[in-house]
């Protein structure tokens, strides 16, 4: 492969930035490298994209494959190597790359297509990143506002983009952004090992979801019916209402439980889940579903989706299934179509348990006064997944999302956007990392 086209933009006052940049690619001969002056600007984020865009007009005029783009503050890792790194990039054109990212410090949505290459939703990090040839007209007519920043017009635009992992580069702290004020406050080089970590964890989790587990032809699903357990929060009428959603669904053994919680209390809440637990342990129950009245069926449920959903999560050793959530979505991996991974979430008003999780859960019951319902049962397993198409909304959340926004360190999403931007992201998983 010939020289690697590489433009390093730089400020020219920044003189400590150069020497370092200069000493990181010294004897790397495999980098073809153009020292770009870097546009100054007031918005530091906007002289950057003034200087990458330069870069790429030059590397369109020249009709490079793909170029190089590189910040004064790029370190490279102990993981770089040359080899490797021309391995990537014949990944990227082979896989049709939109932009091949060599380290970020931050990412929402990562999926591993190999072992050492992830597809992502959105990422921050431009300090050292490949551009392919299909992205050039693109990045070259977008107009950045004031107040956004290429990372995220890019993650907006860019539909196929890669990261590198180990990543191979990362930004040095030199106390100060020109680009960004988060970055000076905080030693930048942490983000870095943050998301190496958030890489390690979803390879780990990814693995173990993708397994392939093929049902026998001869269970019979359709004999199958879960015990059920109503929670209500003192409102005859609306446990009456839950009720009488669960008729005629064979699926499901006449409610066993009627526990009553006090109204947005989520201790009480918390005691009538133990309580149950503690019921289904002594009925020898294998799974059940505990559902309290602020659910509500979506019109994607389906008996024999949902029971073939539950029999594959048993067979993967699931603790629990979600039957719909709120947040963010900051990290889900998709297991198959019907199932996903989610790191957090809002939204435990469906819930399935398995026998596997009882005895977990009855160990660890104590609630303090900053619990919630819904990060105490995922601090208590990371085996938990979700149905897709989500079956369930909570009318209550729905109805106080702005408020309830003030309140969580991440958006909650209606039902509506997230089932909207869940199907964004199930047909990238089907087009990209299953292809």
């Amino acid at each position: 492969m010939n020289k690697i086209a590489t433009f390093i933009v730089n400020l020219t006052e920044r003189t400590d930035r150069l020497q370092h940049i200069k000493a990181e690619f010294n004897n790397r001969v495999e980098f073809d490298i153009v020292l770009i002056e870097a546009t100054a600007h007031r918005i530091g984020a906007l002289g950057l994209f003034d200087s990458f865009k330069r870069c790429v007009k030059q590397a369109q005029e020249a009709d490079l494959d793909f170029v190089v783009l590189c910040e004064d503050d790029h370190t490279f890792t102990d993981a770089y190597s040359c080899e490797k790194f021309y391995n990537y990039l014949l990944f990227g054109i082979a896989n049709e790359c939109d932009i091949l990212l060599g380290g970020v410090s931050g990412f929402k949505n990562a999926s591993p297509i190999t072992a050492n290459i992830f597809w992502l939703e959105y990422f921050s990090g431009t300090q050292f990143f490949v551009m392919y040839r299909r992205f050039y007209r693109q990045f070259l007519n977008i107009k950045l506002e004031d107040t956004e920043n290429i990372d995220f017009v890019i993650s907006q635009k860019a539909n196929r983009i890669f990261a590198i992992y180990p990543q191979i580069s990362y930004q040095k702290n030199f106390g100060y952004s020109d680009v960004t004020t988060k970055n000076y406050r905080f030693n930048v080089e942490e983000y870095f090992r943050i998301t190496e970590s958030r890489f390690s964890k979803t390879i780990s989790v990814a693995t173990y979801f993708r397994k392939q587990i093929k049902i026998s032809s001869d269970l019979d699903l359709g004999n199958l019916s879960i015990p059920l357990y109503i929670i209500n929060n003192n409102d005859h009428r609306e446990a009456v209402s839950l009720i009488e959603q669960f008729k005629n669904r064979k699926e499901f053994q006449s409610p066993i439980g009627n526990k009553s919680f006090v109204q947005g209390d989520d201790l009480e809440y918390w005691r009538a889940i133990v309580e149950i637990v503690s019921l289904a342990t002594r009925n020898d129950d294998d799974v059940i579903v505990i559902c309290h009245t602020e659910h509500v069926f979506t019109k994607y449920y389906d008996n024999v989706s949902f029971i073939q959903a539950i029999v594959r999560a048993h067979f993967l050793r699931s603790k629990i299934v979600l039957g719909g959530i709120y947040g963010d979505f900051s990290n889900i991996i998709f297991v198959d179509n019907n199932l996903f991974w989610v790191d957090r979430y809002v939204g435990s008003q469906f819930l399935v348990i398995f026998r596997s999780f009882f005895e977990t859960l009855l160990l660890n019951s104590s609630f303090s006064k900053t619990d919630t319902v819904d990060a105490k049962l995922s601090s208590l397993t990371s085996n938990k997944l979700v149905l897709y198409p989500m079956i369930s909304l909570n009318k209550k959340i729905e109805n106080h999302i702005q408020k309830l926004n003030g309140s969580f360190d991440f958006s909650i999403l209606r039902y509506s956007e997230s089932e909207a931007k869940l199907a964004k992201l199930c047909k990238r998983y089907n087009t990209i990392v299953k292809q």
